[in-house]
């Protein structure tokens, strides 16, 4: 029996990894204040700090390691690969040759924390739940942001004087959030915000339709068209799913008729907020061919598709993109994630890596009906398998959609948490029993089946 001292260390490890993963998603690009030599404008602190934890949590659970090498040994020789093959055709040049390691680091990290969530304790509703309040805590700070600096070009010049060289284009009245960007903030606000729907789909409390709520405004603040693109490609076939199988099985229940009231009241006293940001986002869809940013984009296509038919096979190498962007265009990179990844890896290197993607997905959506089967009568499970019917849409909109206008698909802070959340499905199935023995409610206001057990 292992000492008493002995297992709460080890028990306590991961929530180390946690709360540096917590603090990293809330905070956002804000720690660039604390300088780092050669990287402080390009890498935030917290970012080290998350690599730390997980390194950390190796090594108090080295079991964990061992999955971490068979999950990630892959994806990883193919990233490194491609950094080294960068250097051969473009020639030696070290800040390019980071950025492969820096993104083996971010998608291990990613596999670590997934491992330690699906290794905890807690039925699966608690784990999503928890997973929405974080995201509430950032759309506050975001809230407050806006308030502070409804002209973001005031709140660039503050973060240059603290160091900060940052060239973000100029927002009026948007919400850019502690990530600087309204567009990403968008695309990753419709992840929360359809978590919320199921877990309202799975209780019909009213905490989870208001933390969709409170998502669904921040991403309107954003007045970002591809995010509410984005939204529409989510919710609309999730909607289907939930509200498709009790109308064909069961019919209306009372639960569900009180949980579309709530959803109405909420919407009527809560509408008339959407209402100027929702107008002046369908204002921007609607004069886009006028738009210097739409504009922008298209240059950006252009200019990728010129360098992608020069290597097309095997692309220049992983973000070795960067000095002819720099050169070019005055940025990183060109705009959508889709363009980057068939410059970077070339064809041959892109469908690699989307036929490991494709492989681990059909193999956790195995996994989870398994599981779903195996515990009938679970919350947990049903809940399970809803959520990660969600996380595949989501993931599918953003990669089809908005993808291809912002490169969000490499975006740090939206990379770890799906990485994190792909691994966490996974290991979760594995379990042999499930944790909600106290609540096998069933989720019968969504699915019209028999409830079981006793209500929470």
């Amino acid at each position: 029996m292992p000492r008493p001292g002995t297992r709460a260390r080890t028990n306590h490890s991961p929530w180390v990894l946690f709360v540096a993963v917590a603090f990293y998603l809330v905070i956002g690009n804000l720690t660039r204040v604390v300088p780092l030599p050669g990287l402080s404008n390009d890498v935030p602190l917290t970012e080290f700090i998350v690599y730390a934890a997980a390194m950390w949590t190796l090594l108090r659970r080295p079991e964990w390691g061992a999955k971490v090498v068979q999950w990630m040994a892959a994806p990883a020789m193919i990233i490194l690969a491609s950094g080294i093959y960068g250097m051969l055709v473009n020639g030696p040049a070290l800040l390019p040759l980071l950025y492969p390691v820096r993104l083996v680091l971010l998608l291990g990290s990613g596999v670590v924390v997934g491992i330690g969530l699906g290794e905890a304790t807690g039925p699966v509703e608690t784990h999503l739940r928890r997973i929405t309040y974080l995201y509430v805590v950032a759309f506050g700070v975001g809230f407050a942001i806006l308030v502070l600096f409804p002209d973001s070009t005031s709140l660039w010049s503050t973060l240059q004087r603290y160091g900060v060289e940052f060239h973000g284009d100029p927002h009026v009245r948007r919400l850019v959030s502690t990530y600087l960007d309204p567009n990403y903030f968008a695309a990753i606000a419709v992840f929360p915000i359809s978590i919320s729907l199921v877990l309202y789909a799975s209780s019909f409390r009213l905490r989870d339709l208001v933390i969709g709520f409170i998502g669904l405004a921040a991403l309107m603040l954003t007045k970002s068209r591809s995010g509410l693109g984005t939204l529409v490609l989510t919710l609309v076939p999730l909607m289907a799913i939930i509200l498709g199988r009790p109308l064909s099985r069961r019919g209306v229940r009372p639960t569900q008729v009180v949980g579309v009231g709530l959803t109405v009241a909420v919407a009527l006293i809560g509408g008339p907020l959407f209402l100027q940001p929702l107008a002046a986002t369908i204002h921007r869809i609607a004069t886009i061919q006028h738009d210097a940013s739409a504009r922008a984009r298209l240059h950006s296509f252009e200019f990728g598709d010129s360098i992608f038919l020069d290597r097309p096979l095997f692309g220049i190498g992983y973000n070795y993109l960067l000095k002819p962007a720099e050169k070019a265009r005055g940025t990183h990179t060109v705009d959508s994630s889709v363009q980057a990844t068939l410059i970077s890896f070339g064809l041959i290197g892109t469908l690699t890596l989307l036929s490991l993607v494709v492989t681990w997905g059909l193999r956790t959506l195995a996994r989870v009906k398994r599981f779903r089967a195996r515990h009938p009568g679970s919350l947990d499970a049903r809940v399970l398998h809803l959520a990660f019917r969600a996380y595949t849409i989501y993931v599918l909109a953003t990669v089809v959609f908005a993808s291809l206008f912002n490169n969000v698909l490499y975006y740090p802070f939206w990379l770890l948490p799906m990485t994190a959340l792909g691994a966490y499905f996974f290991v979760r199935t594995k379990r042999t029993s499930i944790s909600d023995a106290g609540t096998r409610r069933v989720l019968s206001q969504s699915y019209g089946e028999p409830t079981t057990g006793r209500r929470v």
